[in-house]
């Protein structure tokens, strides 16, 4: 009697399994569905303005719904007296949900997640001042940065399709604010341009 109450069992289970099977198929959620209209736009490189994965950057299409970027940025500056120069060094991860068609062309929404390494160095390259080494201005520290958020990324119909614009908001890093602080949290906004090459 148990082994005919157990067989009854798995095969209730069994039959729910496919029922529910087919019903997932035949009914794919609109929102974790694939980008279907994505194409072939797998690689591109643009300009990424969202701290701390600021600067030059290549996104990468893993597959429908995942896509990675790499971020490179330098700035430097001297003013005949000091002299200062950051670096930024960030990867992000891409979830992108399905792409749409709209008025103004293919968009889709995304969430991320972004970390990035920031490097700041400071020096005194003026004239010496009296009873100072210029050692004593030099200093350099680095800090690790993150963001996590949500954002769009539309291609333009009248730009040819394969040139994508997006917009980020989040939450994360803001940076470190000299040698003995740490670093802050709070509200991340930016955006990116990039051309889809395939």
């Amino acid at each position: 009697m148990k082994k005919l109450f157990l067989a009854l069992v798995l095969s209730a289970m069994s039959f729910g399994a496919v029922v529910a099977q087919n019903g997932m198929k035949s009914k794919e959620s609109e929102l974790f569905a694939p980008r279907r209209n994505s194409g072939n736009r797998t690689f591109g490189l643009g300009l990424n303005y969202t701290f701390p994965a600021s600067g030059v950057s290549a996104r990468f299409g893993f597959n429908d719904n995942l896509k990675g970027q790499l971020s490179f940025g330098y700035k430097n500056y001297s003013d005949g007296e000091y002299s200062a120069k950051l670096i930024n060094i960030g990867a992000e991860l891409d979830y992108c949900f399905e792409e749409k068609k709209g008025s103004l062309g293919q968009w889709y929404p995304f969430a991320y997640g972004t970390i990035g390494r920031s490097t700041y160095t400071s020096s005194y390259v003026g004239t010496p001042i009296p009873g100072y080494t210029s050692s004593l201005f030099d200093y350099s520290f680095s800090w690790i940065g993150w963001s996590v958020g949500a954002g769009i990324e539309l291609f333009p119909e009248f730009l040819g399709g394969n040139l994508g614009v997006n917009w980020k908001l989040g939450l994360g890093s803001l940076g470190s604010f000299g040698l003995n602080y740490g670093t802050t949290t709070g509200l991340i906004y930016g955006g990116g341009i990039h051309y889809y090459f395939k």
